[in-house]
This record gives structure tokens, C-alpha cells and sequence, in this order.
């Protein structure tokens, strides 16, 4: 059974989390039910594995598994900062979670304090799911999307090209799996019209370099693309530990100095970076 009902958090949310965590140690506990599975914590957990500390974990008894999915909603709902469509899904789950409940035998009452939300509340709940085919309910939220700037198009499809999964994709841009799917389709129908998905030849010219950049680049012609993914020296892992943070630091201002020196008069630089470094650096 998998228990995460939130989306993931943000590329930057989960790097924000894990220096904390490796600055300060893991401050709260990992929730689990009786059986050992994770209810509260799947983030904490995972950036435990990755600096290699053992995390306190506390088992917690519930009555069913509605209970449980309705636990990890209420104790995440208000800790996460949600866009419109992500809470729009996420009181889909809590709706279907009071149905359930109420079928259990549980009392509007109890299931108001079980999902963390007000007896009212749950009583239009109830109401609307028997006429869900009727009119709709003067309380029911406007559907207020989040705008996804044309721009971001051709940078989302190419992340999901790129393998990265459309949860995660949607998490970055605060919207729902829907919306990141139907960006990636007007992507494909824009290319298509556009004659682009033909396949073309690979060129039988490149030359592959593996070594230290710094005295590579001199030997190279100049370029006019550089894509960098440098270690971000936030863990213990030997690929990314470089050292002090003057050492990094360092290093960062040589490499940089070595790609100004190689460019081109006209060109494109994809770095991936942890947005104090650029502050740091600017």
C-alpha cells in the first residue's frame, strides 16, 4: 500500500530540507503504523538514507486504512505549501476519505476530527457525493489554475524526455500530473506541425573528452553550449563532498573562468546550481 497521498516536494523544497537536516540532524520523528510502513516522513526518510543517518522512527495504531491515508492528509495538508491545483486534488482524496470513513460506521463528528476538518465541513462532503450528478454546490471551489508560462513548455517536455517523471515534474511547477501531461502534448502536436520529429543523421564528427575541464578547455575551440552539473557539495557521498566551502567555492570560480575564457561571442550556459551559490558568486 503506498501511503504518500501529497505530491513530492519541489527540487528546491528537498534540497532546502536536506541542508537542514544535515546542518541540524532529523528533528522529527519518521511516523510508521504497527507493520513498520511509513505514513508521515517519506521525504526525511529518503535524505536520511542519503547522509546516512539512522532516523527515530514511532509506530502509530490505527482502526483502518482510511484512517491511515487520513492521517498522513491531515498532518501534511497545512505543513506543505500547496498551489490551487494541487490542494483541488488533494480534497478530492479527503472526500473520497470521509465517504469511506462514513461507511466504516464513523459519525460526521469523528470523521471531522480524524481528516482535521470542521463537522460542516464534512456534512457538504457527504452531501454532495449522493447528488454528485445534480447541481453543484454553491460552496464548491472555483477551479483557479496555475498559469504555466508558454516559455516553460519546451523546458517541461524536456525534462520528461529526459526521464524525469511527471510527479516530480508537477511538483517543481506547484500543478497537477494533468496539466504537466497536457503541456507535453501540446509540445508533441507543436513539433509535429512543425516537421521536427523527423530523425536526422547523427553527425560522424564529435570527439568525446574525459578529464579535468580546467586544462582541457585551452586545447578546444571555442563553444557556444555548455551544459555544467558540478557536485553541490551537500552530502558525505565521496562524488559530491569537495571539501570547506571556500574550497567549492574555489573550484566553482576556476571552472567558471575557464568556460568565460572559452566561449563563444553568442552562447548558452544550462547550469545546474543551488541558488545560493549564484548569490554568492554574483
Amino acid at each position: 500500500m503506498d501511503y504518500q497521498q501529497l505530491p513530492p516536494l519541489s527540487t528546491e523544497e528537498y534540497n532546502n530540507l536536506k541542508a537542514d537536516i544535515k546542518a541540524n540532524g532529523l528533528r522529527e520523528p519518521i511516523i510508521t503504523d504497527t507493520d513498520d510502513n511509513t505514513l508521515d516522513g517519506f521525504n526525511r526518510e529518503q535524505i536520511c538514507k542519503e547522509l546516512r543517518i539512522k532516523p527515530t522512527r514511532v509506530a502509530m495504531e490505527f482502526g483502518s486504512e482510511a484512517e491511515k491515508m487520513a492521517f498522513v492528509i491531515r498532518v501534511n495538508r497545512n505543513r506543505r505549501q500547496l498551489s490551487s491545483d494541487q490542494r483541488k486534488e488533494l480534497r478530492k482524496r479527503e472526500i473520497a476519505l470521509a465517504v469511506e470513513l462514513n461507511t466504516e460506521g464513523r459519525t460526521q463528528k469523528e470523521i471531522g476530527a480524524i481528516l482535521g476538518v470542521a463537522q460542516r465541513t464534512v456534512s457538504d462532503w457527504l452531501a454532495d457525493s449522493i447528488s454528485v450528478s445534480g447541481p453543484a454546490n454553491a460552496n464548491t471551489p472555483m477551479d483557479v489554475r496555475v498559469k504555466i508560462p508558454r516559455a516553460a513548455y519546451p523546458v517541461i517536455a524536456e525534462r520528461l524526455e529526459a526521464g524525469e517523471t511527471q510527479e516530480q515534474v508537477a511538483a517543481d511547477f506547484k500543478v497537477t500530473q494533468g496539466r504537466i501531461a497536457q503541456v507535453k502534448k501540446a509540445v508533441d502536436k507543436q513539433e509535429e506541425r512543425k516537421g521536427k520529429k523527423t530523425a536526422k543523421p547523427a553527425p560522424n564528427n564529435i570527439e568525446l573528452y574525459q578529464g579535468n575541464f580546467i586544462y582541457i578547455s585551452p586545447k578546444l575551440e571555442k563553444f557556444s553550449l555548455v551544459i555544467a552539473d558540478p557536485p553541490y557539495n551537500v552530502s558525505d557521498w565521496a562524488w559530491d563532498d569537495i571539501g570547506s566551502r571556500e574550497e567549492y567555492l574555489g573550484l566553482t570560480t576556476d571552472w567558471l573562468e575557464a568556460t568565460v575564457k572559452s566561449l563563444e561571442d553568442e552562447y548558452t550556459i544550462f547550469w545546474f546550481v543551488r541558488p545560493h551559490i549564484l548569490l554568492t558568486l554574483r
